[in-house]
């Protein structure tokens, strides 16, 4: 997901997302469509406003192309496709990622250590390691030199560092409801591109950062009125 598509005053990422999905509906490009919305739903975060409504659009199309059947995939087949990752684009490994939520995987825990090794896409470590926390996989796996074990560590969006910090900004009296979901957007794209770092932040209140780097997205302020802080949130986010 990149920063830059967050830029409407007018309409958030999500709107825009899918008010382009409707029109790739009526023009009958349904497949074209259906990867958008698989990718969406593959992230691991999604504002639950908008999950709602891109799982309906995804259940139309499904319905449309007579396909209500998920494919099924085994887990030898899932590490299959990651051991030839190479093989494969990105948007099919974040689907295949999804999958690690339906099976079981004690027993599996050094051959998916070894998938947090390669080279891919770090939203699809996020996802296979949100799995794992789930099913409390007791395991020191290793995700870019961290070590990290699902068991004792909870998801990105669970931490205090998180927690806390999203309802600062729920309190926060925000005038405009536009620039609230951006501050969100801008919140959990931090935390994504920290992983794993961001398993392990200590409380601090950020809000006012978030805001005032929203507000130059915004087109509001100029990034030269960002302090030192301000200018390091905002280069991680736009991975610079």
């Amino acid at each position: 997901m990149e920063l830059n598509n967050l830029k409407s005053m007018n309409k958030n990422f999500y709107e825009e997302i899918i008010e382009k999905i409707n029109k790739l509906i009526k023009e009958d490009q349904f497949d074209l469509a259906l990867n958008i919305i698989k990718e969406e739903l593959s992230m691991p975060y999604v504002p639950k406003k908008y999950e709602n409504i891109l799982k309906s659009l995804l259940d139309e199309l499904q319905s449309k192309n007579g396909s209500k059947k998920r494919k099924y995939y085994s887990r030898d087949e899932i590490i299959d496709i990651f051991v030839n990752y190479d093989q494969y684009k990105e948007n099919f490994l974040l689907e295949i990622s999804s999958y690690f939520d339906e099976q079981n995987w004690i027993g599996y825990e050094k051959v998916i250590d070894e998938i947090f090794q390669l080279p891919i896409n770090k939203n699809i470590k996020i996802i296979i390691y949100n799995a794992l926390t789930t099913q409390k996989i007791n395991y020191d796996f290793t995700i870019d030199k961290t070590k990290i074990n699902p068991y004792k560590n909870k998801t990105i969006f669970e931490t205090n560092f998180a927690i806390k910090n999203m309802v600062d900004l729920e309190e926060h009296n925000f005038k405009n409801p536009s620039l609230y979901d951006l501050c969100k957007e801008i919140f959990f794209i931090y935390l994504i591109e920290e992983f794993p770092n961001s398993l392990f932040f200590h409380y601090q209140n950020i809000n006012n950062e978030i805001i005032n780097i929203a507000n130059v997205m915004l087109g509001i302020k100029k990034i030269s009125e960002l302090n030192e802080k301000e200018i390091k949130i905002y280069n991680i986010i736009n991975k610079k």
